[in-house]
């Protein structure tokens, strides 16, 4: 990942000599596309849901705003370290949402590392939902297995590393922009 005038690009070397670069979606830093447009919700890089319990784990890079909603994130939240690194960790108690036709699930763990020496979080996320009694999807459904999802964001969180990166010259780079 490279920042350029203030923009995130993935970049990979594709065949040499060009590296070959392609912008990070707005919506997964920015919350909107394009930067400057209205703000619709941050997009997770990458999100595993287990449709029997109704719980699903995200994973997000983001440029934190307040006017975006971003301070309820970390409000209430405890500072936890785990394997060396400050965590904010917020509980939120699970729901029932098995009736609710317009949202399936919400927070009920968020974990928030804020990136030093940058303006970036990032973000772990369990959502789910209680889902009441009976054959009502949610973790009351499966609670062994609900245990075992979280036990697995708990060591993902565990597995976070952060390293030191050398900032790399790339104006001698030839590089081609992709659309």
């Amino acid at each position: 990942m490279f920042e350029v005038n203030g923009r995130l690009y993935e970049g990979a070397a594709i065949s040499t000599p060009y590296i070959y670069l392609s912008a990070v979606t707005t919506e997964k830093i920015y919350g909107a596309y394009p930067s400057t447009g209205p703000f619709k919700g941050y997009s997770a890089y990458c999100t595993h849901t287990f449709q029997d319990i109704w719980t699903g784990a995200s994973v997000f890079l983001i440029k934190p705003d307040p006017a975006k909603g971003t301070d309820a994130w970390i409000a209430g939240a405890k500072p936890v370290v785990v394997s060396g690194l400050q965590w904010l960790r917020k509980d939120i108690p699970i729901e029932d949402y098995s009736q609710n036709h317009k949202q399936w699930a919400a927070p009920i763990e968020i974990w928030v590392l804020k990136i030093p020496e940058t303006p970036y979080w990032f973000v772990m996320r369990l959502s789910g939902s209680s889902g009441g009694t009976g054959t009502a999807p949610g973790s009351n459904r499966n609670p062994e297995k609900f245990a075992r999802v979280v036990d697995l964001l708990h060591q993902m969180v565990a597995s976070v590393k952060l390293e030191p990166i050398t900032p790399v010259d790339i104006s001698t780079l030839r590089i081609k922009p992709t659309p």
